[in-house]
């Protein structure tokens, strides 16, 4: 009967150890995940706030573009008012 009850702790220690095992696999799994979870957020992020700088970037040209327009327009306006010729 030793001989079966020393089997059984092998086995329940086998079983133990592979429990503990499976227990790091999933730690190390979940940890990985985290990390490519964590890198995609952040370049996500990354892309948003690039985006944004576009964005403004784009908007402050326009509206450098509509004043360069607006200046012309006045200066020529003035021009035609004072009876100039635009050479």
């Amino acid at each position: 009967m030793k001989h079966f009850a020393g089997h059984e702790e092998e086995v329940h220690e086998r079983i133990h150890a592979d429990k503990k095992a499976d227990r790091v696999e999933d730690e190390i799994r979940h940890e990985h995940k985290a990390a490519e979870d964590k890198s995609y957020h952040e370049m996500k992020a990354e892309k948003a706030s690039w985006e944004e700088d576009m964005k403004v970037g784009e908007k402050s040209m326009r509206r450098q573009e509509h004043e360069e327009a607006a200046d012309l327009k006045d200066e020529a306006n003035t021009d035609l008012e004072e009876g100039r010729t635009i050479e």
